[in-house]
C-alpha cells in the first residue's frame, strides 16, 4: 500500500470513529463532543469536515451549522449565523427562505434567542464550533443550548487541551491529568451526558456528576 493509499485509509478510519462517537448514545439528551489535536494542527478539512458533511448527506440531524467563532465574541451574531444556517437547511427551496432571512438579519438579540429555542425545541442538531480558544469564549456561547431531549450535538475544537476538557466535565469537578505522548493525535474529549440548561431561563445550569473521558481518534493523521 503508497503512502498517498495508507493516508486515506487513515483518514477515512479516523472519520468514521468521530461518526460512531457522535452516534454512539442512543438517549436524546444534548451531548457535547470536543476534539483536540496534540500537535495544534486541527484538520477540520479532513476528519472533523469529512465526518460533518457525511452525517449532513445522510441527513442524520435536522439542522447543521459550522461556525469559526469571530473575535471578539458577539453572541448576537455568533446565533445569527447559527440560525442562517438552519433556515438554509430547512427552508431550501421554499417561499419562506427568504422572507425568513430577511427577518433574521434585522432582528435583535431577545428575538433571536427566542427564535433559537423555538426552532430547537422541535429539530435535532449538529453544530461544530471551530477555534475555541478559551472556556470564556466557550461559557459565552454554551448559554444558548438547551437540552430539548432531540439527540442534538454539539463538536467543540481547539487547540487547547484544557479547553478540550473543561468543555464536557463538570464546572465543579477536579481536573483530570492526562499525559498525551503521541504526536501528531487527535483526541475526543466527551462526557456521558451534557449539561442541562433549563428550557426557562438561560442564567442557571445543572451539570452531570459523570466523569470526562477521553479516546484517541487516529494517531497516524
Amino acid at each position: 500500500m503508497s503512502g498517498a493509499e495508507e493516508a486515506r485509509r487513515q483518514l477515512d478510519k479516523a472519520k468514521m470513529d468521530l461518526i460512531r462517537l457522535i452516534s454512539s448514545n442512543k438517549d436524546d439528551d444534548l451531548r457535547v463532543i470536543a476534539l483536540w489535536r496534540a500537535n495544534g494542527d486541527l484538520g477540520e478539512t479532513s476528519v472533523i469536515k469529512k465526518a460533518y458533511e457525511d452525517l449532513k448527506t445522510h441527513k442524520k440531524f435536522e439542522c447543521f451549522a459550522w461556525i469559526k467563532l469571530v473575535r471578539p465574541v458577539n453572541p448576537t451574531e455568533y446565533l445569527r449565523s447559527i440560525l442562517r444556517q438552519f433556515y438554509a437547511n430547512s427552508l431550501q427551496g421554499t417561499t419562506m427562505e427568504a422572507q425568513d432571512l430577511r427577518w433574521m438579519e434585522m432582528t435583535k438579540e431577545n428575538d433571536l434567542v427566542g427564535e433559537f429555542r423555538r426552532f430547537v425545541s422541535t429539530k435535532s442538531y449538529l453544530i461544530v464550533l471551530k477555534d475555541i480558544h478559551t472556556i470564556e469564549e466557550w461559557d459565552c456561547v454554551k448559554v444558548f443550548f438547551l437540552n430539548y431531549k432531540k439527540g442534538s450535538r454539539i463538536i467543540v475544537s481547539t487547540e487547547q487541551v484544557e479547553v478540550a476538557s473543561l468543555c464536557v466535565r463538570q464546572q465543579t469537578a477536579a481536573a483530570d491529568h492526562k499525559q498525551l505522548h503521541m504526536d501528531q493525535a487527535l483526541y475526543a474529549f466527551y462526557d456521558k451526558v451534557f449539561f442541562f440548561l433549563s428550557k426557562y431561563t438561560l442564567t442557571s445550569a445543572t451539570l452531570s456528576s459523570e466523569s470526562t473521558n477521553a479516546v484517541i481518534i487516529n494517531n497516524n493523521i
